[in-house]
């Protein structure tokens, strides 16, 4: 399954030979995808990627200029489209340590959903720069809104948002290999709640809260799709209900 989400999808109002450069790029995209979640990213090859993507060799040049150019695109074209997901989903809440572990259980549900997506995660966290400025921007941002409103009490900053990113990452990982007890991502919200400062009875307290919070913010989303689907729906039969103009013609046309 492709997960290229970029503006610049292939359209067919687009000239034919940008149309197959674009869709060329896309397949080259979604190979590195699985080639660098299965090897890793350093492991991976560029010939690799383009036999994975059923490329020529030379091809690969015509889209990217290195092995860190296209797992770049990987980043941009999956982490970033999901962080402004998640920015989404939580937008209607103001306490952060909602935000902060509501995103985490989104985003351990969607590795669940896709493991391609979370090995390329776990792999390329550490070789891909990209990765630690979109996701990992987004949860320093977070956690640093929870340091300023004194939800969250931490000795360091940015060691925290560190410690805070590795237990995600490692809870991913865990996942992945089969080795996460039953309620893993329970287990994962303490550590990261203990690591933000909360004693073991208020992560207690807040996570009887956190299920409820998150059914709440669901209902929300899939209310919003659903309406934004019915617009949709609507302005299509309005568009095919719309009589056909008829022009007068002049008598020397007939």
């Amino acid at each position: 399954m492709t997960h290229e989400h970029s503006p610049g999808a292939p359209s067919e109002k687009l000239p034919r030979g940008m149309r197959r450069k674009l869709e060329t790029r896309a397949k080259l995209i979604e190979a590195a995808r699985r080639v660098m979640g299965r090897k890793g990213v350093e492991a991976a090859t560029i010939a690799e990627i383009a036999e994975a993507a059923d490329v020529g060799f030379g091809s690969f040049y015509n889209h990217f200029a290195s092995k860190e150019d296209i797992a770049a695109a990987v980043v941009q074209a999956e982490a970033e489209s999901f962080g402004r997901d998640l920015d989404e989903f939580t937008s209607a809440l103001s306490d952060p340590a909602l935000i902060v572990t509501i995103s985490i259980l989104r985003t351990m549900r969607r590795v669940r959903e896709d493991q391609v997506w979370g090995w390329f995660l776990v792999r390329a966290v550490w070789f891909v720069p990209e990765l630690r400025t979109t996701l990992g921007r987004r949860m320093g941002r977070d956690v640093a809104r929870g340091i300023e409103s004194g939800r969250f009490r931490v000795p360091h900053d940015a060691m925290a948002t560190e410690l805070v990113g590795s237990l995600v990452m490692s809870a991913i990982r865990i996942g992945l290999e089969g080795r996460a007890p039953a309620n893993g991502d329970d287990v994962l919200i303490e550590l990261v709640l203990r690591t933000l400062g909360f004693t073991v009875e208020q992560a207690a307290a807040f996570s009887l809260e956190l299920p409820a919070a998150m059914r709440s913010l669901e209902v929300a989303s899939r209310d919003k799709e659903a309406a934004a689907a019915a617009d949709r729906d609507m302005l299509a039969r309005h568009a095919v209900e719309q009589p056909a103009v008829e022009v007068d013609q002049p008598a020397s046309w007939a």
